[in-house]
This record gives structure tokens, sequence and C-alpha cells, in this order.
């Protein structure tokens, strides 16, 4: 049975999704581009003791119409320090390399991006919450002219997540079962160098999960964005489909 403070958070989660999508289409003087993308994504959680853990990550991104050349390379590295178990923490690191597209055409544009995140996990019967607050320190290669200036832009970027889990099987999230996710992501740009895009951008997503065994997950979903352009003069609304490899593994658990 769902908490009440739970259902209060979807239902805000809903109200900012429908304000904020309302808000970017509202404008007939906005110009808008649409791409269609593969996003493809390999998850690895380590829990090392009672207090901490490590996550490895990586992925890649088509362009457009879902099979058209790279748009993003990304590998994102971090220690977990497990507050409580309902409450984690974590500090890392991204490297992301965006390979020529039309606003640096003459090189690859290379992203250095560390990161602190705070995750609060909660289980309520067939159902599992999860509640993501993100700060990021982006460090941009400049670009002049279509190809690499001096030096970086530095952004910082906060991100709120909500993601709602539903198992579909009595035996909750057990191996050779499916679940359903939803999940609601906001982006929000702040720094001195922040001048017409405060808002980035926001994700809506649904999911299916296939639990193969207490380690693996397979998991395939759309995702939903829109992205506002730097100079804050329109959107770009993306339509991709996912598909991710989620590996768990608690070294606490084996025995020597």
């Amino acid at each position: 049975m769902l908490s009440r403070n739970s259902s209060l958070l979807l239902k805000a989660g809903l109200f900012t999704f429908v304000l904020l999508l309302l808000a970017s289409t509202s404008d007939a003087q906005k110009r808008y581009s649409y791409n269609s993308q593969i996003w493809l994504s390999y998850f690895t959680q380590l829990r090392l003791s009672n207090k901490f853990g490590i996550a490895v990550d990586g992925s890649l991104r088509t362009k457009d119409h879902m099979v058209e050349d790279l748009s993003q390379i990304l590998v994102r590295a971090g220690a977990t320090w497990f507050i409580t178990e309902d409450i984690r923490a974590t500090v890392g690191y991204v490297f992301s390399d965006v390979p020529a597209n039309e606003l640096h055409h003459l090189t690859n544009r290379i992203e250095y991006r560390p990161y602190e995140m705070i995750q609060w996990v909660k289980n309520a019967g067939r159902y599992r919450f999860v509640q993501t607050g993100r700060l990021e320190q982006r460090f941009r290669q400049r670009i002049l002219n279509g190809d690499l200036g001096d030096g970086y832009n530095f952004v910082q970027r906060a991100r709120l997540n909500s993601m709602v889990m539903r198992s579909l099987s009595a035996n909750v999230f057990a191996p050779r079962t499916f679940s359903l996710s939803a999940g609601l992501e906001l982006f929000y740009n702040f720094g001195k160098e922040v001048m017409n895009n405060g808002f980035d951008q926001l994700r809506a997503q649904l999911n299916v999960q296939y639990h193969l065994n207490g380690n693996n997950t397979l998991t395939a979903g759309y995702l939903y964005q829109v992205q506002q352009f730097g100079k804050g003069d329109g959107y770009n609304k993306l339509n991709a489909v996912r598909f991710n490899f989620i590996h768990q593994l608690d070294l606490r658990k084996i025995k020597s």
C-alpha cells in the first residue's frame, strides 16, 4: 500500500512535468528540432561493505533516425557511501565525448564532469520508489567557428529525478519476473556563464524490466526529452528507445 508521502511525491512530479511541458511549447516564436535515437547502457554496482560501494557505467547514443552515427559516448564512475540502507551518497566523475555535429562540425567535443549525488530508495509492497538529487560541475571544451577554442566553459547543473517501479509478480522483484517503471527528471543550469538557458531539459520515461536473477536485470523503455538550446531561443525534442543491462553484486554475501 502506498504511503501518503509517496503519493504526494508522485502527484507533485506529474504536476511539475505538465507545467514544464506546457511552458516549453507555449511560445510560437521559438524554433524546434527533432531527433530519434537509441541509447545503450551498461551499469555495474558493487557493494563492498555495509557502508561503501562503487558504481561504473557506460553509454552509447546514436545521433538521429535511430541508427545514424553516434551523438555521445559517456563513461561514469563513482564511490558510494551507504548512510543507511535507504539513503546513499555518491561522488564521482563523468567523461563525455560528443562527436562532431552541427554546432562543432570540425571536431569532437570533450566534457569532464565531477558530480555529487544523494539517493533515497524505498520499498513498499510491490512498489519501489527512487528519489535522486545530483549536482554536476561541467567543464566543456570551448567551440569557435566549428572547431575547438581555448579553455573550457564551466557550468553547474542540478538534476532531480523521481522514479517509481512496480513488480508484476507476487514474488516482488524476484529472479525471472518482470516489473514496470516510470520516471521524471528535471535538469537546471546555474552559474555566471548561464545566460539564457537556466532550464536545461526535462525527461520522461517508461520502462519494462526483466530480472534475470539476483544480480542482473535487462531494461527496455521509451524516453521523451525536451531540451532548451544554449541561446534560449528554442528546444530540441527527442524520442529515444533505451536498452540497459544492470549488474549488481553484493560482495558481502560472497563467502570464501
